[in-house]
């Protein structure tokens, strides 16, 4: 009878949490109701709700959610806020969001409350509008490698293109040479050569996704692309650096909310792949954004809560995995980029850095942005190069007197910021 009662309470517990759907947005400041808020799935811009004249809203189809999917709350003037439907229902589904001129209390920039914003130059937009590259800055110049086309109508076709954007004379020019189509792929530089690595491919029907199996390596020099179907570590948006003459290959997605929990190498020398016996521990398999500094791994995003606001990192010599500390904003997939001691986050028009000394974290602000943005450090400068714009208005809306104001940033517009006077002490 026992055993009855307590199944019969553990179900009902269950039941309890799927079956609550209302809840309610607030602004961070007043705390008065927010009406008019649309709220829409990050995975399909799918929408799922919006809120009433008093704030309160009421999630659709709550049954088909699960614990880690990410859903974002989106308001003209508010900055858009991500959350799990774990997160909601530890908040009892309250929901607090904060204007563009607010104060955010956790936020400090050299001890002062509240935010900073920071000045962008646009400079020449990509030929075609393009994110999820494999992309890098080499001598003065970023290349942009294949990735998602985003148009007016919609994303889902890739490119198999290659851009050049020369920084000295704001210039972009169109690769003569195709690479294979493909999305979520990593590239990466080295004597002469460029390794594309890693992504997915859509079938003809565009209902079936692929992990792509070949590597391609560019020669600068002689202008040639070659094709190597020798590569073990087929995944989509894995952790990727050079480290000791040999191209590191760390986790990724293998199938739909299945991660590596393995680590390749490939001997840039020898061209001989290596299984490194490394194991990604379970809580650490997530889609993830790195950069390398000595002997160090730094890890930024995440799908899942943990990695989204933690600065974590592997140590290549020590084995060792770490959790160094928290951001001020968490991130999904941001642009990553690094010069000295300071790693550089954006994403959404917001500039994190991390100073890898004292594990100091400040947020910087632009006054908007993009998701899915690539990030180069060149000359004391950051180069935001497209990205893909947050759904306004979600295929579900019940208010039709909402004013809506279109972004005034493009997928394929590219910015500059100085970030000379922002130092790393």
């Amino acid at each position: 009878m026992r055993l009855y009662m307590f199944l019969f309470l553990i179900v009902s517990c269950t039941l309890s949490l799927k079956s609550q759907t209302k809840g309610n947005v607030i602004d961070g400041k007043d705390n008065y109701p927010l009406s008019g808020v649309n709220i829409y799935l990050q995975k399909n811009s799918v929408g799922i709700g919006v809120t009433d004249e008093v704030g309160h809203f009421s999630i659709t189809d709550m049954e088909k959610l699960v614990g880690n999917d990410t859903i974002i709350f989106s308001y003209v003037g508010y900055l858009s806020l991500k959350l799990t439907l774990k997160d909601l229902q530890y908040s009892d589904y309250r929901v607090i969001m904060y204007a563009h001129s607010q104060q955010l209390p956790e936020v400090s920039v050299k001890g002062e409350s509240g935010r900073l914003f920071l000045d962008y130059e646009p400079l020449k937009d990509l030929p075609e509008a393009v994110c999820s590259s494999g992309s890098f800055v080499h001598d003065g110049k970023i290349y942009v490698i294949s990735g998602d086309e985003i148009t007016p109508a919609a994303s889902g076709l890739l490119s198999r293109k290659m851009f050049i954007y020369d920084i000295a004379t704001d210039t972009w020019t169109e690769s003569s040479r195709k690479f294979t189509r493909r999305t979520g792929h990593r590239a990466h530089y080295y004597k002469g050569k460029v390794f594309v690595v890693g992504g997915k491919y859509n079938s003809i029907n565009h209902k079936l996704e692929y992990t792509v199996p070949q590597m391609e390596i560019y020669d600068l020099d002689k202008d040639t692309v070659y094709v190597d179907w020798v590569n073990p570590h087929k995944a989509v948006d894995p952790a990727t650096f050079i480290y000791d003459d040999c191209l590191y290959v760390m986790g990724g997605t293998v199938k739909k909310d299945v991660y590596s929990s393995q680590v390749h190498t490939l001997d840039l020398k020898s061209g001989v792949w290596y299984d490194t016996g490394i194991v990604i521990p379970k809580e650490r398999r997530d889609f993830m954004k790195c950069v390398l500094k000595g002997h160090v791994v730094y890890f930024f995003g995440g799908q899942n809560m943990a990695p989204m606001w933690k600065v974590r990192s592997y140590d290549l010599q020590t084995d060792e995995w770490s959790d160094l500390c928290d951001l001020k904003v968490n991130v999904c997939c941001p642009g990553v980029a690094i010069n000295e001691d300071l790693i550089y986050i954006y994403e959404n028009a917001i500039l994190q850095t991390y100073n890898i000394r004292t594990h100091l974290v400040n947020a910087y602000y632009l006054k908007e942005g993009l998701e899915d943005s690539g990030l180069f450090y060149n000359g004391g400068k950051l180069y935001i190069v497209g990205g893909r714009q947050q759904s306004s208005i979600p295929k579900y809306q019940e208010s039709s007197d909402i004013e809506y104001q279109e972004p005034t940033v493009e997928p394929e517009n590219v910015f500059s910021v100085d970030v000379s006077h922002i130092s790393s002490e």
